[in-house]
């Protein structure tokens, strides 16, 4: 920091105010100047920023195409949370058991001692969702569903699993 007092660097920077207004100033005359002779305004700068208002009001208006290719994207979730089932928040196989049950608020005890119950083998609290669901041949999903049956008895769990070839395809595409 320099030295000095405050009111010092104050009128020092309010000093330089004007000046900062000039350059913005001569700024935007260059600019209009520029722009008079067409440096900035082309015919392609014209329709690419046409083109591009469009797609983004035509989306938040909700028209099609826009509005479809957003319905096919919410389309193609909602099968896949029908079929895999709903992850508590996104990409939770990839979260250490210690961090799911923290996130999902279920006491990392309770969750370790509903998995042994459930014949679950778990290594360490630090393995992943999936690699607990692989090292025992079953999904991810099927770990929270017995982890949250346990600590939620009440709850009603889907049955709905992903299955175990399903689970290493879609690894292997990512």
């Amino acid at each position: 920091m320099g030295s000095g007092t405050y009111q010092s660097r104050c009128s020092s920077a309010c000093d330089h105010a004007p000046s900062r207004l000039l350059q913005l100033a001569n700024f935007a005359q260059l600019y209009e100047k520029q722009g008079e002779a067409g440096a900035h305004f082309t015919v392609d700068f014209n329709l690419s920023l046409i083109l591009t208002l469009v797609v983004v009001f035509g989306t938040l208006a909700g028209i099609p195409p826009m509005s479809s290719i957003i319905d096919l994207g919410e389309s193609i979730t909602d099968k896949a949370n029908l079929y895999y089932g709903e992850p508590p928040y996104g990409h939770a196989e990839l979260s250490p058991l210690k961090v799911f049950s923290e996130r999902v608020k279920i006491d990392l005890e309770q969750s370790l001692a509903a998995l042994k119950a459930a014949g679950i083998v778990v290594e360490s609290p630090d393995s992943t969702m999936t690699e607990i669901a692989e090292a025992n041949g079953i999904t991810p999903q099927s770990i929270f569903e017995i982890i949250k049956l346990e600590s939620h008895p009440g709850s009603r769990v889907s049955s709905v699993t992903m299955p175990v070839d399903a689970l290493v395809a879609r690894e292997t595409e990512l």
